[in-house]
């Protein structure tokens, strides 16, 4: 029985488990495309919270576009079209939700998508 009290120490000591922890939302950007000079994209809360409104911006070394995105309630999703002018050179656009980081979320490292552009023939 010595080593109960050490036992207890050291259950004391390993982190809460996810379940513990705070629901959040998560947003990240499903699915985005490019088609002539309009960007889809499909925001998704994957998180186990109501995500507040948040903003969609598409970029390429700069913002080209922007969008206000509702509300999501856990699990929901919406889509956003903006026109955008796809800078001559560019062979990749980023996508990102919530780039402005106004959500608090449950991971922020999963929030964009990137679209390659096809190069003129």
């Amino acid at each position: 029985m010595k080593f109960f009290p050490s036992l207890i120490l050291l259950l004391a000591l390993i982190p809460a488990t996810a379940e513990a922890a705070p629901a959040r939302p998560d947003l990240g950007v499903k699915a985005a495309s490019l088609t002539g000079s309009t960007v889809t994209a499909t925001v998704r809360n994957a998180g186990r919270a109501r995500a507040g409104r948040s903003t969609v911006r598409v970029k390429a070394g700069r913002v080209l576009a922007r969008a206000t995105v509702r509300a999501l309630p856990r699990g929901k999703s919406a889509t956003v079209r903006l026109r955008v002018a796809v800078p001559a050179g560019a062979t990749r656009l980023r996508v990102c939700a919530d780039d402005l980081r106004k959500v608090r979320e449950t991971r922020e490292g999963n929030n964009c998508r990137v679209i390659v552009v096809a190069a003129a023939p």
